[in-house]
């Protein structure tokens, strides 16, 4: 079947199209200037008209002119571009005759980068025009915010090849930003934007993005000269959930209006059961040598730490009830039943020899409900999760 379209000015034949073999051929008039340097424009495997053409047969509309001009400025005569589906794009010479072939989709990318970028030089030219009246007249337009940030500019930055090669720290930091709350955007994940391979794709880069700046952190830590006992609290704090994944919930003090012994944040397990941790510096030393004994002790900094553990351990059992009822009033439902204590003191490798690991290991096996735990072993830990993620 064939279907024509005629000029209503004087009947000239403008395109026709053959829906069986999907061919459609637009026909420029004489007397235009597109018609003077393309001598035949041919569209196949085409089910519907293409667009940007204007309707009276004197070519490309106003969004595609651009793209004539160019090929008028480099080739001045075209004797026929084709546009087919599944073709090569490319220009082929035969003696002074130039032929033009474009794939379907190289055409289509083409003529929608054109059209976008149309549609956003004229909705900027509509906002300064309304910003000016707003000037003029502000009685009758009244002051709008208008967002300086077009649709689609970030996806075509971001589709150069060498993009990464300059993008600098800040952009870098800036894109890594957003990208937790585009990957928790509902509306994108409903339009499957972000299928869930990709979904598990980004949530592992920034995962390992934010793994790599905490070892950082904790190594750069470690090698200073004074240790701050405060600033290795706040540090584990603020990164203990993501730094083990068996922790769900800090609780911060601040929220317990009991007044008992506790530390400054107890921790909430996958099984609703509440951990204590606390935070001694790494530079204390953990055990020493009884010469007449031929044996390890704890040192003073590290029975001071596992006492007060121990102290936590039992005003929180003591008021477990009270600080139960307390939380579920906060909407926070957990169990408080036998915590486990933890102390985070001191370096493995000050140990001075074999005799001092043993030791070490026997003293920490016979606590109760508290166990001691090394910086570099902690940091070995974090270290080895990364490893298996990556």
């Amino acid at each position: 079947m064939v279907v024509e379209r005629r000029s209503k000015k004087d009947n000239t034949l403008v395109w026709k199209i053959d829906k069986s073999k999907k061919t459609y051929e637009y026909f420029f008039r004489k007397e235009s200037a597109q018609g003077d340097c393309i001598k035949q424009l041919i569209f196949k495997g085409f089910s519907k008209q293409p667009t940007s053409l204007n309707s009276n047969g004197y070519g490309y509309s106003s969004v595609l002119k651009p793209f004539f001009y160019h090929l008028k400025d480099t080739f001045q005569t075209i004797q026929k571009i084709e546009v087919i589906d599944g073709a090569k794009t490319q220009i082929t010479k035969k003696g002074r005759n130039i032929y033009i072939t474009f794939n379907k989709e190289d055409y289509e990318s083409l003529v929608s980068t054109c059209v976008e970028i149309y549609r956003e030089n004229s909705t900027r030219l509509k906002d300064v025009c309304y910003n000016d009246l707003t000037i003029l007249f502000k009685r009758y337009f009244p002051q709008k915010t208008i967002s300086k940030y077009r649709k689609n500019t970030i996806s075509k930055i971001l589709q150069n090849d060498n993009i990464l090669d300059v993008l600098s720290t800040d952009d870098i930091k800036s894109i890594a930003g957003i990208i937790p709350d585009i990957m928790d955007k509902s509306t994108l994940v409903k339009q499957k934007v972000l299928n869930k391979m990709l979904f598990f794709d980004i949530k592992n880069k920034v995962t390992k993005i934010k793994f790599t700046e905490l070892i950082n952190d904790f190594e750069n830590m470690l090698k200073k000269k004074t240790q701050n006992e405060a600033e290795w609290q706040m540090y584990i704090k603020n990164n203990i959930l993501f730094l083990n994944s068996s922790y769900l919930n800090v609780i911060d003090k601040s929220n317990i209006s009991l007044r008992i012994s506790i530390p400054d944040f107890l921790l909430v397990d996958q099984f609703q059961f509440v951990d204590i941790f606390e935070i001694k510096k790494p530079d204390f030393n953990v055990v020493q040598y009884d010469k007449s004994h031929d044996n390890y002790y704890w040192s003073a900094e590290a029975s001071k730490a596992i006492s007060q553990v121990e102290k936590y351990i039992y005003d929180i059992e003591k008021h477990s009830d009270s600080l139960m009822n307390n939380f579920r009033e906060k909407g926070i439902d957990l169990q408080i039943i036998r915590p486990r204590g933890f102390v985070l003191i001191g370096k493995r490798i000050d140990l001075e020899n074999q005799k001092s690991k043993k030791d070490f290991r026997i003293l920490n096996s016979s606590l109760k409900n508290v166990q001691v735990i090394f910086y570099d072993d902690f940091l070995e830990s974090i270290k080895n999760r990364f490893r298996l993620l990556k």
